[in-house]
């Protein structure tokens, strides 16, 4: 199944339900709950300066996974780094895919409540030192 766009503040990141799993169809019906974060990368430059960032938005996929750790969905940041998956109530494993040892983010378990947004900050380790 190709991914469905998602309109984020006037960005779009992709939706991608995985096949073969329960509950698909509540993905796409989870009417105001929800997962939305931001991910960045850091650092992005080997020496840090004072008053100037370290870090910058990036673009990657996230899987989100039941509490059984059954993938249920993933999604990608767009170039802000900015991402938002409906998602029915309950508790998922939010877990930033990595292409090798670097970069690499860690996963976080979240809750998501009924007609809630939970928010994800999700930042990625560059390996640059």
């Amino acid at each position: 199944m190709a991914g469905m766009p998602l309109a984020h503040a006037g960005a779009e990141a992709l939706v991608s339900p995985r096949s073969g799993l329960m509950g698909l169809h509540r993905v796409a019906d989870a009417s105001g709950s929800a997962i939305e974060g931001r991910v960045s990368i850091r650092p992005v430059r080997s020496v840090e300066r004072r008053g100037a960032a370290n870090s910058e938005p990036y673009r990657a996929t996230v899987g989100v996974f039941d509490a059984a750790g059954r993938e249920v969905a993933s999604v990608e940041s767009d170039a802000d780094g900015r991402f938002r998956l409906a998602v029915p109530p309950g508790t998922y494993i939010v877990r930033p895919q990595s292409p090798g040892m670097y970069p690499r983010a860690a996963e976080q378990k979240v809750l998501v409540r009924r007609n809630a947004v939970t928010q994800v900050e999700i930042v990625y380790d560059s390996g640059r030192r």
